[in-house]
């Protein structure tokens, strides 16, 4: 169960949204990740409007913000709630390098952090 939280600045339209798209998270994640909407819990995702989307990666303790924008869509809240779950992009993995070819020139700057690689433990 990953207890969740609102603020009042989520409409309830987007609230049902996800309600509705439950279909969509269950078979994007093959053994389905299971949720409630609690919002008394000591730990928490509080769902906030931001100006863009953004997540920490994994538990932190106490509330966790989950940033979702105006333009929000399911793949893109799956892909926050899989930060949130603990998972990191494929460009961080450890052994990428024997994989892929990173062209770093290529990077823009404000995105070279995405491209920091996660160690092996």
């Amino acid at each position: 169960m990953i207890p969740t939280g609102s603020l009042s600045e989520v409409s309830q339209r987007k609230k049902r949204q996800v309600l509705k798209d439950n279909v969509g998270l269950n078979t994007t994640w093959r053994n389905g990740v299971f949720y409630t909407f609690k919002t008394q819990a000591t730990d928490k995702v509080v769902v906030v409007k931001g100006r863009d989307c953004s997540s920490n990666v994994g538990r932190l303790g106490g509330d966790q913000v989950l940033c979702l924008d105006d333009s929000v869509n399911l793949g893109t809240a799956v892909h926050e709630i899989g930060h949130f779950l603990g998972f990191f992009h494929t460009q961080q993995r450890y052994d990428r390098d024997e994989f892929v070819k990173i062209a770093k020139q290529y990077i823009i700057l404000d995105c070279v952090r995405e491209f920091n690689k996660i160690s092996k433990s």
